[in-house]
């Protein structure tokens, strides 16, 4: 038996998934166990070595296998799982060929996988049409923020053009594509550039396309960010 769904992604450390605290196991198909009250026991036809790993010492489905089981039963925390798992490090190439081999396999749930996977890494949205629908959910919101502002450092140079601004608070919002930004490489470049962003007094916030789905986070967030600037301002007003 190894660990499965909701409970293995919270193994693995996916956003979204720190509260579970159900147990759900898969064993191959025509096996039995004997589990305790609460342990959830699903069988699979298809459980390959490949698809095991151990993480702390925890018998489980690997990182694309997990997200394979969460999509078998349509998670509503699917498309945060796999933002999750490119965020940390898993490669994009590596996922689509451990995808298809489970549609291969006639496993329910890769298709949309593959799908999503498409839509982060292989589509390009148009930068202004996910920049204008971010911007519309924030002033619905109660947050009004300048479009594509420039950042200068001390030497006039653009070091960053944020797609969306509040000024007065130097409060930014970057509408993030993994496209552009999944790589090391592109991972890399964009903390250099932030902790410049820092250093001129600026608190960058990423939206990413998943995000779109629970923009009360990210609005929290923001009023946090300006919340902060505030306090800051405050107390050197006061000096």
């Amino acid at each position: 038996a190894v660990l499965s769904g909701a409970a293995a992604a919270r193994l693995h450390g996916f956003d979204g998934f720190a509260d579970i605290n159900r147990i759900i196991v898969v064993i191959p198909h025509g096996r039995s166990i004997r589990a305790a009250r609460g342990v959830t026991v699903v069988t699979a036809r298809y459980l390959p070595a490949m698809d095991l790993t151990t993480v702390d010492g925890i018998r489980t489905l690997t990182i694309a296998a997990t997200l394979v089981s969460l999509a078998r039963v349509r998670h509503s925390s699917l498309s945060q799982a796999l933002d999750s798992a490119l965020r940390d490090g898993s490669d994009a190439a590596e996922l689509r060929r451990e995808f298809e081999r489970h549609r291969r396999n006639g496993c329910r749930g890769p298709a949309d996988l593959v799908a999503q996977l498409d839509q982060r890494v292989d589509t390009t949205l148009p930068r202004s049409w996910f920049q204008r629908l971010a911007s519309g959910l924030l002033k619905a919101h109660g947050i009004s923020m300048i479009d594509e502002w420039t950042v200068r450092d001390t030497n006039d140079n653009v070091l960053a053009e944020l797609d969306l601004a509040c000024t007065q608070w130097l409060v930014g919002v970057e509408c993030q594509s993994w496209r552009w930004h999944a790589t090391p490489s592109a991972q890399r470049a964009d903390a250099v550039r932030k902790r410049r962003l820092r250093r001129l007094g600026w608190d960058i916030i990423e939206l990413w396309w998943s995000d779109l789905d629970r923009v009360d986070e990210i609005v929290a967030d923001i009023r946090a960010a300006i919340e902060r600037a505030q306090l800051v301002s405050a107390g050197e007003g006061n000096r």
